[in-house]
């Protein structure tokens, strides 16, 4: 699992790995493609002002125990 921003090289270095992601986006292209990697099923965003500890380990513990996220 790779915990990124979003930006189009890393969840291009993510998906080309073989990795899923969760996605903190902050800005520019970063909310649309973690938008798209979510629909894919490469991953889960967790928005900017959503951050907390529970939130962060919610979105973890989902991408590295559902088998959906693994590829």
């Amino acid at each position: 699992m790779f915990i990124t921003h979003g930006g189009l090289l890393s969840t291009t270095e993510a998906v080309w790995n073989g990795v899923p992601v969760v996605g903190i986006p902050v800005m520019a292209d970063q909310p649309i493609n973690m938008a798209h990697t979510e629909n894919a099923g490469l991953g889960l965003t967790l928005n900017l002002d959503e951050i907390t500890e529970d939130a962060l380990y919610e979105k973890v513990t989902e991408v590295l125990t559902n088998p959906k996220y693994v590829f």
